[in-house]
């Protein structure tokens, strides 16, 4: 996977930072249907933007080292309300 964009991404109340550690606080689910379960960890990379569905994908690495993406539609509600306030669901870690 190669980020559009690798530059720090301010969204829902917190920024994210390549090549910075966050851990899932409050379970979520993206837009694949995808849980992601409170104490899974990733390395944000970058992030995409496609506008014809309001859509935003995260690039991230998990702790096995397999890189992902993490996808939020901003076209539907609660996608929209996770992206909006994703500071309730991540944490950066030190």
């Amino acid at each position: 996977m190669d980020p559009q964009d690798e530059r720090a991404l301010d969204l829902g109340g917190i920024v994210l930072t390549p090549g910075a550690t966050y851990v899932v606080i409050d379970e979520f689910r993206d837009w694949a249907d995808v849980v992601h379960p409170v104490g899974e960890e990733f390395v944000y990379r970058g992030y995409s933007y496609a506008p014809y569905d309001d859509g935003t994908l995260l690039y991230v690495i998990l702790r096995d080292g397999r890189e992902t993406g993490i996808g939020f539609a901003g076209t539907e509600p609660e996608q929209a309300r996770t992206l909006g306030s994703l500071a309730q669901y991540l944490r950066r870690r030190d």
